[in-house]
């Protein structure tokens, strides 16, 4: 048993297949990167293998969403797990140009102590 794999290392796996296949499947370079919005996952088998690999395959992509088909499989063949996940896809932005120090308005924080004082 020193070789079983936990659901949720099983899952991590499938999430970050998934969110690579939905990156990288794009064939667009000005992906910033994905948020997974959904993830079902169905275990089938014991995942007690020393390698597990994952087989990615995008079944539909949007412009900002990619669903994606995960399969785990034992070093020896085995179906361990299938997924399907969704993904949020994010484009890259244009920098933002940040004002200089002069633009803002400088102001004082007081204590408690000091507004009531201040009456």
């Amino acid at each position: 048993m020193p070789n079983n794999v936990h659901s949720g290392a099983i899952a991590a796996l499938i999430e970050v297949a998934g969110s690579a296949a939905a990156v990288l499947g794009a064939g667009n370079l000005s992906i910033a990167g994905c948020a997974t919005t959904q993830l079902n996952i169905t275990f089938l088998s014991l995942g007690d293998s020393r390698y597990l690999d994952a087989n990615a395959t995008i079944v539909h992509r949007t412009g900002t969403q990619a669903v994606v088909d995960v399969t785990i499989i034992s070093d020896d063949g085995r179906p361990i797990a299938k997924a399907t996940t969704v993904c949020r896809i994010f484009e890259k932005r244009a920098a933002v140009p940040v004002p200089p120090v002069s633009f803002f308005r400088p102001f004082v924080v007081k204590n408690a102590a000091d507004q009531q004082n201040a009456r």
